[in-house]
């Protein structure tokens, strides 16, 4: 045996997840693990112990593995060096003192730390939800006033959210309660079916963005949707104004410029648009999701402090917008209603696609269901 063979050793680390150990949090760790260098295999058995292999001082795994403050490690019992070291001799007694530590282990239900719910979350109640592929902890109905990232479709999201305080786990109503499957106005004759992971590298055929998570996908059809893009309404009253949602623009979208936005990963995507009723207004879903996606780059929607109201960053953004498009109408006074029915419209949208961002929009949204 040569020298790295005689140097390849077997050692047991406890790992700490801090209460949880689904499967998501277990996979988690062993992607760390395997990108260190000399690690060959890692094995997560039942309450965090790792059994490791390789050309790798166990230290070194703890150091690494510490780096993320979710994740604690520390060495079980002595390591052994592999095919050099004889397997250690256990008497009964040791044995059954060793099998009854470990029942007694698992008896014991994690503790988690205290959620303080506040006077507004009282009526909120608690689910349990089995996350992809387990997440066996309650998530709550929560509604905080700072964003979050969905930990089921990836994407971000305001205010109301279904969450595991331990592991600091989000996810959108839609991603908690998916339907198996989904059709949409606008694509007459698909059928979606819910899919946890992208069956490859799939754009969503509403908004133009990537799918990291969560999906809804029509295999006959090729075509994919963002869980809360499927929410997105063939038709929009607002007032005495009508938006209605198309496959393809035929003029400029207001914000872009441009019939499709050049910066879509995909040429065959076009991304779908809403156009005024009366002609006058085009817009594409990807560019509403853009305004969010640069405000929070900026750091608008960063707030870490609850008592910070993130509803007034999004009116304080979505006064820009207006602003913006006085500009672009060239002002005058009979366009200012139709610049606050804008206004009302990207709030919609941006509920829709990312949660309540504003509190007008909690009363506005009885007037956008479509009247028959």
């Amino acid at each position: 045996m040569g020298s790295q063979e005689n140097s390849r050793r077997t050692f047991v680390l406890k790992i700490n997840l801090h209460g949880c150990y689904c499967q998501g949090c277990v996979d988690k760790v062993k992607k760390l693990v395997k990108k260190i260098q000399g690690v060959d295999s890692i094995k997560i058995e039942e309450e965090g112990k790792a059994t490791i292999s390789g050309n790798v001082d166990p230290h070194t795994v703890i150091k690494e593995l510490k780096k993320d403050k979710k994740i604690s490690a520390e060495l079980w019992g002595e390591e052994e060096e592999e095919e050099e070291s004889p397997v250690p001799q256990v008497n009964e007694q040791e044995m059954q003192i060793s099998v009854r530590k470990t029942f007694d282990q698992r008896k014991v239900a994690p503790q988690f730390p205290d959620v303080i719910v506040r006077p507004s979350d009282k009526r909120m109640a608690k689910r349990i939800h089995d996350c992809y592929p387990k997440h066996d902890h309650e998530l709550e109905l929560r509604s905080y006033n700072k964003p979050f990232k969905c930990d089921g479709c990836m994407e971000e999201g305001f205010k109301t959210r279904y969450r595991c305080e331990p592991c600091n786990y989000d996810l959108h109503e839609e991603c908690m309660y998916p339907k198996p499957t989904i059709t949409h106005d606008l694509f007459q004759g698909s059928t979606f079916v819910f899919h946890h992971e992208p069956a490859g590298n799939k754009i969503c055929d509403a908004c133009g963005r990537k799918i990291h998570g969560y999906s809804y996908h029509c295999k006959a059809d090729r075509l994919d949707l963002h869980p809360r893009c499927s929410n997105l309404r063939g038709r929009l009253g607002i007032g005495d104004t009508e938006f209605v949602l198309c496959k393809k623009a035929k003029k400029n979208c207001f914000w872009c410029k441009k019939k499709q936005p050049s910066w879509l990963v995909k040429n065959d995507v076009q991304g779908l648009c809403y156009v005024s009723k009366c002609n006058k207004f085009y817009c594409h879903v990807y560019c509403v999701s853009q305004m969010v996606h640069e405000a929070w780059g900026r750091g608008d929607l960063d707030r870490k402090d609850d008592d910070n109201d993130v509803d007034d960053v999004t009116s304080m953004a979505l006064e820009k917008v207006d602003l913006k498009l006085m500009a672009k109408s060239g002002g005058g006074g009979g366009r200012s209603g139709f610049l606050k029915t804008i206004s009302m419209f990207l709030r919609a949208i941006i509920g829709i696609l990312f949660g309540d961002p504003t509190v007008v929009l909690l009363t506005m949204l009885v007037e956008l269901i479509p009247r028959s």
